[in-house]
C-alpha cells in the first residue's frame, strides 16, 4: 500500500506542477514581435506564491506517509487556492495596481 500511495502522490503533484508550468508559459510568453516586455510583477508574484504553496503541500504530503486523507485534502486545498489566486486575487491586484 505504501508504494501505491507514493505513486499516486507523485503523479498528482507532477500534474499540478505541469499546470503551474503551463500557466507560467501562458502568462509570460510574448508571441508578438514588438518590444513589449512580458515581465509583470503581479503575475510573477502569483506564480512564485503558487510554487511555494505547491512545494509546502508536496513536502507535507510526503511526511504524512500513508495518510490518504492528507493527500485528498491537500489536493483539494491546492486546487481551491490555485483557482482563488487565478480568478480572484490576480484580477483584483490588476485593478489596484493599474487603475
Amino acid at each position: 500500500m505504501n508504494k501505491l500511495y507514493f505513486i499516486i502522490l507523485h503523479a498528482i503533484n507532477i500534474f499540478f506542477l505541469l499546470i503551474i508550468g503551463f500557466v507560467a508559459v501562458a502568462f509570460l510568453a510574448n508571441p508578438s514581435a514588438g518590444g513589449v516586455s512580458p515581465f509583470n510583477p503581479i503575475l510573477l508574484g502569483a506564480l512564485v506564491f503558487l510554487l511555494l504553496f505547491w512545494g509546502a503541500n508536496y513536502v507535507f504530503q510526503i511526511l504524512k506517509k500513508d495518510k490518504w486523507w492528507v493527500l485528498l485534502l491537500g489536493s483539494g486545498v491546492f486546487i481551491s487556492m490555485f483557482s482563488f489566486v487565478l480568478f480572484v486575487i490576480i484580477p483584483n491586484l490588476y485593478e489596484l495596481y493599474y487603475i
